[in-house]
């Protein structure tokens, strides 16, 4: 469009100017009058002139018109761009969060003790049991583990504390077993990573018989 617009203007002004030859030497020759004072002279070529300005004028501002319209449709495709980039990138450090996060759990698994519950043996109070209980240690190292359980009030029952439980170790620890409802024993400790862990365990009597309830609740 640009050198369409720019031929249509060169061809106008070369046959305008032809114009004003050939009225020229028509002129000199004697077909025609000739403007015989300077001034008039200087009227004859603005006036002939004004035309090819306007014409040029115009084409010109035709063509800042197609500019500004090529500019403002490269600056949407810009922005456009711009906006994809930042999407992408946004969905990149999404993806990346989440990695991170996956790992950190996986990490945090790896680092954990796996504690397997069992009774070992129990005596039988009429109202409650007295269980004699054996934890053991299939995962990573476990420190400052304590076992806590709750009594009827609501007040903190120790039921056992070891400064370590290492992988492959086995202890044993008391609880006194209600017949009438189950109980909660919370099991704190740090792993190897420093981190202050606790998980949970219920026992219950089933046919009635003390054991270790099979769901377990990990906080």
């Amino acid at each position: 469009m640009k050198e369409k617009r720019f031929k249509v203007g060169i061809t106008l002004t070369i046959c305008w100017l032809a114009v004003m030859v050939a009225f020229v030497g028509f002129g000199l020759f004697g077909y025609g009058q000739l403007p015989g004072k300077v001034n008039e002279w200087g009227d004859f070529f603005a006036g002939f002139f004004a035309p090819l300005a306007f014409l040029w004028l115009v084409l010109g501002y035709l063509q800042q018109g197609e500019e500004l319209r090529l500019q403002a449709a490269e600056l949407k495709n810009s922005v456009e761009q711009q906006t994809q980039l930042v999407q992408e990138t946004r969905r990149q450090i999404e993806q990346d969060a989440e990695a991170n996060r996956e790992e950190r759990e996986r990490q945090h698994r790896r680092a954990q003790p796996v504690f397997e519950y069992s009774v070992l043996s129990y005596a039988d109070n009429d109202t409650t049991f007295e269980v004699q209980c054996r934890i053991a240690n299939h995962g990573m190292a476990a420190r400052e583990v304590m076992l806590m359980t709750e009594d009827a009030e609501g007040g903190d029952i120790d039921l056992g504390e070891f400064s370590a439980l290492p992988r492959g170790a086995v202890n044993q620890f008391t609880v006194r077993l209600p017949r009438a409802h189950e109980i909660q024993i919370s099991i704190s400790y740090t792993d190897i990573n420093n981190s202050l862990e606790v998980e949970e365990v219920w026992m219950g009597v089933i046919q009635d018989k003390p054991c270790f309830i099979p769901s377990v609740g990990a906080l």
